[in-house]
């Protein structure tokens, strides 16, 4: 069997992964301006490594108060305020509140009773 080796071994520099193309879309387009930045350092050391640095300090910080914030909220902490108040209480110390209203047949019922009660 023969192999072309031209076809196996060269590659050109069309033939990028689709992986790295995909990253380099990605830090072309993002928001995030260190990606992009750090993208067109291209070649220049000192470039590269103070934004590499800058986006790993970012990601730190970022990863730093998200652990706080999820800390905090898992605490279930609340505030409750109590008083405590030894005073008498102003008149009526007890109220009585009916929550049933009393139609007028009733009412004739009870005075009827308590008017023979009391003869």
């Amino acid at each position: 069997m023969v192999y072309n080796n031209d076809i196996i071994c060269n590659k050109t520099k069309n033939d990028i992964p689709a992986s790295k193309k995909s990253l380099e879309e990605f830090c072309e387009t993002t928001s995030a301006h260190g990606f992009s930045q750090l993208r067109n350092a291209n070649g220049q050391t000192t470039k590269f490594i103070f934004w590499h640095f800058i986006i790993c300090v970012a990601f730190g910080f970022l990863t730093f108060h998200l652990y706080t914030l999820i800390d905090k909220y898992l605490a279930y902490n609340y505030d409750e305020t109590t008083k405590l108040v030894f005073e008498s209480p102003v008149f009526p110390d007890v109220t009585l509140c009916n929550m049933d209203a009393i139609n007028s047949a009733s009412s004739v019922i009870i005075c009827y009773m308590y008017n023979k009660k009391t003869a």
